[in-house]
């Protein structure tokens, strides 16, 4: 319709309201006439005229008059859009008065479509209001920028929440109340709300369980959910139920009248929302008014309500804002309007998406069962550690938004866009939804893909453009980490306690706006408990199938191998029969357990308040006996482990066993579940026919090994099934130090070919680490315990001839022991590397080889090397060893054995507390041992557990000159600690051989520098007798080569001994505040009733920390007692004077910026190991997660060099996040840059 037209019919509609006037005018003189005369005069008069005249009009005057009315109206619309439009594209006609309200609301998304297709700007109607419709990402984050273009919500929004709420509030007073806001969402205050989320969660969840035999609509219960969570972290578990409760109700009341017609009468639902809120406003002054005595009294903050008052009343009286009832309660009533509706549709879409992505599920499982293998209590670091479990929450969060726009309306006029102006008054509509599908963002964004956001894509970086769902600008949700967070215990609660089906109804998934998205059923899901979801029991079967069906396909080419057909397990109780430890019963524990005075004496060194604790007292025979029952023909009991609470046991598979276990593994499994007792009784027929048949068919050969797989199902239900087991776990393989033997075995001794020196071939090793000069003080270790562990000694050679030996141990697996065997005699078989090592220690020929201690007592452990080729241990043996050796009063232990990689270790779990090896060399030094391991033999490249242990000294090798030897594995632990802790020399050592009483041989490897070093050890430990064994790992740290700037693989350096005696140990009545300034950082957190936080007492008493605080995280820090002294996250050690590795020196260092930081594929933790940059695709470079929290105070001088480790000041550039070589999205960096572009809105 062309514009003079328009023109046209409105005149023709302005002459036609004009006849109807006159008609009224003549009717009202008619009236005048002939009814009864009034005196009246002037407008009153004139008024009673024009009542009477309307009275006289017919029905289809008055409608003809109202259709004129309104057209005039609607054709003033169109003119008036006309004219804002200019040449923006957009709908060729709108509805009048309405406009595309009702496309908008219930088909949301074909209105979408339809807009989209105009362009990245294009116009429409909705109320009679002129609205821009933007679809491109960078216009959309213009508008969310844009000054003049404030948010928009309902009509009766300002009427609910009043002018003092935060979307009303703008320019200076809204950035003032935002930097009010900073610390309610600190690390800090976030650790602080994860127990309220997790504890609610978990509640909720049980409910659901609990009434799951019926559909349970995900909608509802999640709303319930979310707001049951949103009033525990406002105001605290602590709060009454009831009062908790009476919010939640008023507030759901509230929230009705944000989209009700704006009539404000009694009875309306916009009246009853706001008495809600007057109602809310009293609930919360009562709960603010108590807030603030507790924080005055100096209690625990447990809300976020008191996080605000108590930083409101330790803030200097000078930098004070004030903080009035109002601001408060407001600010609450404003989350709880931003996040209610949000947070429900995300937490509801989590549950379909993730019903409908099975694949994805299971991996989040996976990394949760990971990270929490006991189904531990949720903290911010293992949360965010679980890196996978956070892309899935990103990717819910980008394909499903909750708001798909965010109405805005300009109050100047401003420019959007290619030059687009817009008029003051329109309504903008920034649609997120457009933008996080837009074309050329996201890769394939219609496709659910958490992958999307990992080290490789990073399209968390490069479309973060398109990202617009917390918004942008001035009103960027300051909540974003918290609301991510709820999303995330969600998601890892739900997956790990509950299995859940989505009954699809028609047309249920179709999306409805209301106003944020949900499931037009709202998602109906059948959900149960999870069987054994908190033992490791999915994880275990996975391997089980993995091991299996590799084993499948090699057993046609090795079917002598009969461990093919075996697994190893792990079985982790959770409490002992002996429960209560005192002085009456301390001599019946050490009889039971074998504990002699010896290792008595030993940990009484330590000073510790109870020498002998719950890690001494044995293992229930009751609860092994009750294991072996769940299948006594398959199971096999390996070994008991006191320490660890645990026993080792075999699953042998053979044709007899798979034969005749199919009752028993019937029976095992029906008392676990009825379930299982039919699945083993379906495989029991199966079973049985596959081994009489004798066939080798592959199609026998499958269905044996189905049977097997099967079997080891019931076997590990009917054993986690067990209320007194914690978890179980597959026992993974020592790989056995290899060495190469350089030169043949000399001929048997002759006095003309003696060297005449008193060390014979063994000067080298010993002068490279100055024991001669211990040595020639007389020194020879006398009075201390060795254990050595290793694969068998051939003790008539004549370097043993004078050995001592206190007690031997035989773990040959081709007898397990099934109780104590230390009074088994040594089985003496060809193995030459425990021969060899051992004679580094305790040779004792003058003037052939000398061993540095060949006067100390020994402990031999001989384990079993199983695979002639691979030559493995396994970990269980070594564990069982090392217990009894620390039993038998061992002072040191020399072990040249070490992990590698396997199924439940990856290099992200040498960190120094996830291996069991590693977990029992902790437990051995807080008894007093000391242990001395090899770094191992792998070419430059990885080693393995135990070394990864803070309290091991772990040796690497070099040459006669110093340099490092080229098989030498290196560090550093995955958490970034220095490793070797030592060197000593370890190519071409004189070793005795086992081919004959007298012979002789040279052999390399770290093998043997291990039991240099250990030797070296012993000297020290006879000179000081009264040092601790941590005391003697610092000297030995402490007198190395590199002692004050250790080297990025080859560690602190070479040894020396010599050094070492006048090394002066901290006292252990120390603190690190007494120490740190000459050595490393300390930290401490500050107590809460002490006003300056950043103040801290010289001369505090508090405990020095344990070996493990280094890697404490905040979280942890928060849970212990205040005023506790702690490492700055970049240093460790028990005063905090040994600085962590940084992964991207090393790799720029190390190998010219040709290779990455790893992250491991297993579970995504980030590692410190540097590899080549085409090795693996999802790595990231230079990751650096050091910072000390802001909580702590630096203690002591801070050298230049460390300044990145300890600036908390936030001066990062604005424009860092464009260099996508050091973005993490949980790096502190970005944390800090988040932070510093609110506080700058």
């Amino acid at each position: 319709m062309k514009t003079p037209t328009k023109y046209f019919i409105i005149f023709i509609l302005l002459a036609a309201l004009a006849v109807f006037v006159s008609e009224a005018t003549s009717k009202v003189g008619q009236t005048t006439t002939t009814t009864q005369q009034v005196k009246c005069s002037g407008l009153q008069c004139t008024l009673q005229k024009l009542i009477v005249a309307v009275g006289k009009f017919t029905i289809k005057q008055i409608l003809v008059g109202i259709v004129i009315v309104l057209a005039t109206i609607a054709l003033h619309q169109q003119y008036v859009i006309t004219q804002k439009k200019g040449s923006l594209p957009g709908p060729s006609f709108v509805p009048p008065f309405f406009g595309m309200l009702f496309q908008l609301i219930f088909t949301p998304f074909s209105f979408y479509e339809k807009q989209e297709k105009y362009g990245p700007i294009s116009w429409t109607s909705i109320m009679n209001k002129f609205v821009l419709f933007v679809t491109d990402a960078e216009i959309n984050r213009q508008v969310f920028k844009e000054e003049n273009a404030k948010l928009y919500l309902s009509l009766g929004a300002k009427k609910i929440l009043t002018e003092k709420a935060i979307p009303f509030i703008e320019g200076a007073p809204h950035r003032q109340l935002r930097k009010q806001l900073l610390p309610l969402f600190t690390i800090r205050a976030l650790s602080s709300y994860l127990p309220i989320q997790e504890s609610i969660v978990d509640e909720h969840i049980a409910m659901w369980i609990k009434n799951g035999k019926a559909d349970i609509n995900a909608r509802n219960n999640c709303r319930d959910l979310n707001m049951a969570i949103s009033t525990g972290v406002f105001v605290g578990n602590n709060t009454p139920e009831s009062v908790r409760d009476e919010i939640a109700k008023n507030f759901f009341v509230m929230n009705e009248g944000f989209l009700c017609l704006p009539i404000d009468l009694p009875g309306t639902t916009l009246r009853k929302a706001i008495n809600a809120r007057v109602r809310l406003v009293e609930i919360f002054t009562d709960v603010i008014a108590k807030s603030r005595k507790r924080m005055g009294d100096g209690e625990k903050p447990q809300s976020l309500i008191d996080l605000w008052v108590e930083h409101f009343l330790t803030c200097p009286e000078e930098e004070r804002d004030e903080l009035s009832n109002d601001t408060i309660i407001f600010t609450l009533l404003s989350f709880m309007f931003a996040s209610q509706d949000a947070l429900t549709s995300s937490l509801v879409w989590t549950v379909q998406l993730m019903a409908e992505h099975p694949d994805i599920l299971a991996k989040v499982r996976a990394e949760q069962a990971a990270l929490r293998p006991g189904n531990e209590k949720l903290d911010l670091d293992t949360m965010r550690q679980a890196t996978y479990t956070r892309m899935v929450v990103s990717e819910i969060l980008r394909f499903r938004p909750p708001a798909v726009m965010v109405p805005h309306e300009n109050i100047e006029d401003i420019v959007i866009g290619d030059n687009v102006h817009v008029p003051k008054g329109t309504m903008i509509l920034p649609s997120i939804w457009s933008s996080h599908f837009q074309e050329g963002g996201y890769t394939d964004p219609y496709k659910f893909d958490p992958q999307r956001f990992d080290s490789v894509r990073k399209e968390d970086v490069t479309c973060a453009k398109n990202s617009l769902v917390f918004g942008a600008g001035p009103h960027f949700c300051i909540g974003k980490e918290l609301a991510k967070n709820q999303i995330e215990v969600f998601l890892t609660k739900l997956a790990m306690s509950t299995e859940w089906t989505h009954n699809k109804t028609p047309g249920g998934d179709e999306i409805i706006f209301g106003p944020t998205i949900f499931p037009k059923d709202g998602c109906n899901i059948t959900i149960k408990a999870q069987e054994f979801h908190n033992k490791n029991y999915n994880n275990i079967l996975t391997y089980l199938n993995q091991t299996f069906n590799n084993n499948n396909s090699n057993n046609n080419s090795n079917n002598n191998n009969s461990n093919n057909n075996n697994i190893k397990l792990w079985v982790f109780f959770n409490s002992k029969e002996i429960t209560n430890i005192n002085n009456s019963n301390h001599n019946d524990i050490k009889l039971k357990t074998g504990i002699n005075n010896e290792s008595i004496k030993r940990r009484s060194k330590l000073l510790k308040r109870q020498i002998i604790d719950d890690t001494d007292l044995p293992v229930s025979q009751n609860y092994i006996d009750q294991i072996l029952q769940c299948n006594n023909t398959i199971i096999k009991l390996g070994y008991k482990s006191n320490w660890l609470n645990s026993i080792s046991i075999s699953l042998v598979f053979d044709d007899n066993t798979i034969s005749s276990s199919s009752s028993s593994s019937s029976s095992s499994s029906s008392s676990s579940s009825s379930s299982s007792s039919s699945s083993s009784s379906s495989s029991s027929s199966t079973t049985t026919t596959t081994t009489t048949t004798k066939t080798t068919s592959s199609s026998t050969s499958e269905l044996s090994r189905l049977s097997r797989i099967e079997i080891i199902k019931n076997i590990t239900k009917c054993i986690i099934s067990k209320e007194f087991v914690e978890k179980i776990d597959i026992v993974s393989k020592l790989k056995k130090v290899m060495e190469s033997e350089t030169v043949s075995p000399t001929p048997p001794l002759d006095s003309s070919t003696m060297n005449e020196t008193f060390y014979g071939k063994s000067a080298d090793g010993i002068k490279q680490i100055s024991m001669d000069k211990l040595i020639e003080m007389g020194l020879d270790g006398s009075g201390v315990v060795i254990l050595i562990i290793d694969d068998g000694f051939y003790k008539d050679h004549q370097c043993f001839k004078n050995l001592k030996v206190l007690g031997e141990l035989n773990l040959d697996e081709d007898s397990p022991p099934t109780n104590d065997t230390q009074d088994r005699p040594m089985m003496e078989e060809d193995h030459d590397h425990g021969t060899a090592t051992l004679s580094v220690l305790s040779c004792n020929i003058p003037g052939v080889m000398i061993g540095g201690a060949r006067n100390a007592s020994y402990l031999l452990a001989r384990i079993t090397i199983f695979d002639e080729i691979d030559s493995y241990i396994e970990e269980d043996q070594w564990v069982v060893a090392l217990e009894w050796g620390e039993r038998m009063g061992a002072d040191l232990v020399s072990s040249s054995l070490s992990y590698l990689l396997s199924f439940n270790y990856s290099y992200a779990g040498l960190d120094g507390k996830t291996s069991h090896t590693t977990i029992a060399t902790n437990l051995a030094s807080d008894k007093g041992v000391l242990i001395v391991n090899s770094m191992g033999n792998n070419d430059f490249s990885i080693y393995g557990a135990p070394n990864d242990g803070e309290n091991v000294i772990s040796v690497g090798a070099v040459d006669r000159r110093g340099n490092m030897a080229y098989f030498s594995s290196i560090g550093p632990t995955a958490d970034g600690r220095i490793k070797p802790d030592t060197l000593a020399l370890g190519i071409d050592i004189y070793v005795a051989s086992i081919s004959g009483t007298s012979n002789f041989t040279r052999m390399s490897g770290t093998s043997f520098s291990c039991p240099l070093i250990a030797s070296a050890i012993a000297l020290l430990m006879q000179a000081k007798p009264n040092w601790t064994s941590i005391q003697v790992h610092e000297a030995v740290i402490d007198s190395c080569e590199w002692s004050i700037y250790p080297h990025y693989y080859m560690g602190w350096g070479i040894f020396n001994v010599s050094k070492a005696l006048s090394y002066q140990p901290i006292s252990m009545n120390n603190t690190c505040f007494n120490n740190c300034n000459s050595s490393g950082l300390c930290c401490k957190i500050s107590n809460n009733n002490n006003k300056n936080n950043s103040s801290v007492s010289s001369s505090s008493t508090s405990s020095p920390p344990s070996s493990s605080s280094s890697t404490t995280s905040l979280s942890s820090l928060q849970q212990q007692n205040f005023n506790t002294c702690n490492c700055a996250n970049a240093y460790y050690g028990r005063y905090c004077q040994y600085k962590r590795i940084e992964c991207g020196y090393r790799c720029k260092y190390d190998f010219l910026g040709e290779t990455k930081c790893q992250k491991n594929n297993f579970n995504d933790k980030i590692s410190f190991r540097c590899i080549k940059s085409t090795q693996y695709n999802n790595s990231i470079v230079n990751f650096d997660p050091y910072k000390i929290p802001t909580t702590c105070k630096i203690i002591g001088d801070i050298p230049p060099n460390q300044n990145k480790f300890i600036n908390d000041n936030d001066d990062d550039d604005n424009n860092s996040t464009n260099n996508n070589n050091n973005i993490n999205l949980f790096n502190n960096y970005l944390f800090k840059l988040l932070i510093l572009i609110l506080i700058l809105i």
